[in-house]
């Protein structure tokens, strides 16, 4: 059909999809010699990135070993891009937000923009800003093995910020239809 999307792959089973919740991510301006991939020419994966990133992965071991994924940021540590192996959204008013560039445009984040078109979710390929955190309903992340992962709560490194997410109603949305469209394995 016109409107059905094909994704390949290794994907999880909807029972293990349903569970996902990330309790903690620390969001850092912190750079490496690349800019957080930038440098190294987004949106292709690269193995120098392993290295790269090791610097933001100490960060997180030294100050937040129970954060589940680092959230980087540009160079002024205002406009959120990616984690280090997730593509981040954050809902405010119902409406999506997510970086339009300079990420990894991964199989699970084209499925989620196809799907916020498809459920007539208002989405904005804006990169959420720190300066507006207060009015942040929902996060979540997305990767091939976090289909849809609920944040709850983001810990911004720099002034040690917290904000605490109860809301899920936007992501859990994406993510049962995520469930009953594609990740239905037998």
């Amino acid at each position: 059909a016109g409107n059905s999307l094909t994704l390949s792959g290794h994907l999880m089973t909807p029972s293990i999809a349903d569970t996902y919740c990330v309790p903690l991510v620390l969001i850092t301006k912190l750079q490496t010699s690349n800019q957080n991939r930038i440098g190294l020419g987004a949106p292709a994966k690269s193995s120098v990135w392993i290295q790269e990133r090791t610097p933001l992965e100490g960060l997180k071991n030294t100050c937040s070993p129970s954060a589940s994924e680092i959230i980087m940021t540009d160079s002024d540590g205002i406009s959120l891009l990616e984690g280090l192996i997730t593509n981040v959204f954050v809902v405010i008013n119902g409406v999506v937000y997510t970086a339009g560039s300079n990420v990894l445009e991964g199989h699970m984040r084209y499925l989620v923009l196809q799907i916020c078109k498809r459920l007539n979710v208002p989405l904005l390929l804006t990169s959420p800003k720190l300066t507006s955190i207060d009015d942040w309903d929902e996060m979540f992340l997305t990767s091939t093995t976090k289909p849809v992962c609920q944040v709850r709560q983001a810990v911004i490194h720099e002034c040690g910020k917290r904000k605490t997410f109860s809301d899920f109603t936007v992501g859990s949305k994406i993510q049962q239809f995520l469930k009953d469209t594609y990740l239905d394995v037998h």
